[in-house]
């Protein structure tokens, strides 16, 4: 079952028995696609600079572009890896006001999730567009000359994936509410 880690009062999981749908099924899905292509791409980022170090010290030219292809794994297992830490609610946070207020911490639970959902809308929408400007299509990779707009697709394609955790994430909050009440 999914997300079964607060009690309710019988000491069953909040959501055992109970179905999210296609929004759980979506949720679930991305974030196995998602961990096995971060460990994909760590593998890469890790073979590559292997290999970017020992052609440096042992081949008469060193291997072209992979401190540039590391780069750009880098890039991929920050956004993607971010994503991730948006579903299991794993993120930076301050807690000392929900701390504070115990009485308050479903609303401001919801209020954090809701703020995380716009900006994650708005970084969607805007990265979407800078990534299919005139200026960025026309770019390339200095060393490998790969079109930059490839690389940074990542990003919008990170935040459609923050979008649809943050928006389960609001729906796991509305189903403890409505146990609660």
């Amino acid at each position: 079952m999914c997300c079964t880690e607060t009690e309710s009062k019988e000491g069953k999981g909040y959501m055992e028995g109970t179905s999210f749908t296609w929004l759980d099924k979506i949720s679930n899905g991305l974030e196995w696609v998602l961990k096995y292509l971060l460990m994909a791409i760590v593998a890469i980022m890790a073979l590559v600079l292997l290999l970017g170090v020992a052609s440096r010290y042992v081949l008469p030219n060193p291997i072209v572009g992979t401190d540039e292809i590391a780069l750009f794994a880098f890039l991929w297992v920050t956004v993607l890896g971010a994503s991730l830490g948006i579903k299991s609610n794993d993120m930076v946070a301050v807690t000392i006001f929900i701390e504070r207020f115990e009485k308050a911490q479903k609303p401001l639970q919801f209020i954090v999730q809701l703020l995380v959902l716009f900006f994650n809308v708005m970084f969607l929408v805007y990265g979407y567009k800078w990534v299919f400007s005139p200026s960025l299509l026309a770019a390339s990779s200095p060393a490998l000359q790969i079109p930059l707009w490839i690389i940074y697709i990542i990003f919008p394609i990170s935040m459609l994936a923050t979008t649809i955790f943050s928006l389960r994430n609001i729906v796991i909050i509305f189903k403890q509410k409505s146990i609660e009440a």
